[in-house]
């Protein structure tokens, strides 16, 4: 199965390819009232006149905003239910990988229920990025 690679610092994601409709380079967003950095909602993107929320996963993993320089992309992605935009950096690559090569470490974040087992791949670690997870714990604001 094919995954996209993406970065969070130093630290790299899989994210399976099949819900993604597009990549994109950063665009300015709608701000969200009420809403605080911490939700992980860095605002909405206009694509195609339909406003679609954007979740930063730098701000939902290392709390800090994704990096704003030219390596940081939007992934467009179909939950089901509707479109959401994932803000990640280094979304430059992809790898032929099976959910099933990722090892359970043994470690729970409960804060972050959407990551889980961890591809080694030489001295590089990539941990699982579990979209449905994603959307079931951001289920009180999207």
């Amino acid at each position: 199965m094919l995954m996209l690679l993406f970065y969070c610092g130093t630290e790299c994601f899989a994210l399976d390819c099949e819900p993604v409709i597009e990549i994109f380079p950063q665009v300015s967003l709608k701000t969200i009232a009420g809403l605080k950095k911490h939700d992980g909602l860095a605002g909405l993107l206009n694509y195609g006149g339909k406003p679609v929320p954007v979740v930063d996963l730098c701000q939902l993993i290392d709390k800090r905003p994704s990096s704003d320089s030219m390596h940081t992309r939007l992934i467009l992605v179909d939950t089901e239910q509707h479109l959401l935009a994932l803000m990640a950096e280094k979304v430059t690559e992809t790898a032929d990988l099976k959910k099933e090569q990722f090892v359970e470490s043994g470690l729970r974040l409960k804060e972050l229920p959407f990551l889980n087992g961890v591809y080694s791949a030489g001295d590089k670690a990539i941990q699982y990025f579990d979209l449905p997870l994603l959307i079931k714990s951001l289920q009180d604001i999207l």
